[in-house]
């Protein structure tokens, strides 16, 4: 079976630009707070293209959130994300 797909890994493209203290620690995990830390790198690798975010962990969304903006305002097509797990919490 053939495709029309072709995959670049653009993993380099995000960058942070300075440590986060954890969640648990305080660390804010608000969007902004993730826009003011991280950096779009090598553009050219996502411009025009449908991109898709992996997470391992998601807890309120706003990484997947602010690296999406990110991406698009980097000239992305479109983007998708994908997390392997949810975070939650018993009462």
């Amino acid at each position: 079976c053939r495709s029309n797909i072709t995959l670049t890994d653009a993993t380099r493209c995000v960058k942070r630009t300075c440590l986060r203290p954890k969640l648990s620690r305080g660390g804010d995990r608000s969007v902004a707070g993730h826009l003011n830390s991280l950096s779009i790198a090598d553009a050219y690798l996502i411009r025009g293209r449908k991109v898709i975010i992996i997470d391992d962990v998601s807890t309120t969304g706003n990484s997947i959130k602010a690296v999406s903006q990110l991406v698009l305002g980097a000239g992305a097509a479109s983007v998708r994300a994908i997390t392997l797990a949810q975070t939650t919490y018993q009462a």
